[in-house]
């Protein structure tokens, strides 16, 4: 036997397909933190914020005053808001297109490491989460710590074929370089006769600047 459908149920079905494709962020999303990071986890405060901090959301840009183009991306809300991201369709955020398709930042494309940090975001939810625990100085490895901490808040500026300054830190050899000669902790500590880094932004945070440190008194080796 046929079934047959009413206009109404028809509407109804078409709500429910059209409703599973996409999901909307609700305004005002309250900051979740997990008390360990989990490395199949990509993390607004702790993986997103920095890349954007420094590679857009700076005056002249994307900040809370300029908000060129109407983006404002100074926070977790304004990123969603303004930067029309869509959770778990990162093809259909405007934010996502425009970093992928190198349109944003004017200075140059966002490293492959960067984009696929937003692409995961995105992709995992676009969630406004943090993880926060006790700070590791002991197991202080390039692969694991140092290169994490240098692709969120430096790879910005300092990559491509026109790194900010002149000075890229898109590998080991590079960065080694800049820690050998006193540059890296010089910025990162804001101390006199350095340019601070990231530029126009706090410093990091004391357990990454330690971490640097430890790195550094170690031997700079390639873990």
């Amino acid at each position: 036997m046929s079934k047959i459908y009413s206009l109404g149920s028809l509407m109804m079905l078409f709500l429910v397909v059209s409703c599973t494709h996409k999901k909307d962020i609700e305004p005002d999303s309250p900051l979740s933190k997990d008390t360990l990071c989990n490395p199949n986890v990509v993390y607004f405060v702790n993986d997103i914020q920095p890349i954007l901090n420094t590679s857009c959301a700076y005056s002249g840009c994307h900040d809370v005053i300029t908000h060129a183009d109407g983006v404002d991306l100074s926070s977790y809300n304004k990123v969603i808001s303004t930067g029309e991201v869509k959770a778990g369709d990162p093809d259909d955020s405007e934010l996502y297109e425009k970093i992928e398709k190198g349109k944003m930042p004017p200075s140059g494309p966002l490293a492959a490491i960067q984009q696929q940090k937003i692409y995961d975001w995105i992709k995992q939810g676009a969630k406004n989460n943090e993880c926060v625990q006790a700070c590791d100085t002991i197991n202080v490895s390039y692969s694991a710590i140092i290169k994490t901490i240098m692709d969120n808040n430096c790879m910005g500026c300092h990559s491509g074929t026109t790194p900010a300054g002149g000075i890229s830190i898109s590998n080991y050899i590079e960065v080694k370089t800049i820690a050998q000669n006193g540059s890296l902790l010089g910025t990162v500590e804001h101390k006199a006769g350095f340019s601070p880094m990231p530029k126009g932004m706090t410093k990091l945070s004391a357990c990454n600047i330690s971490q640097l440190k430890v790195w550094i008194n170690e031997g700079m080796q390639n873990n």
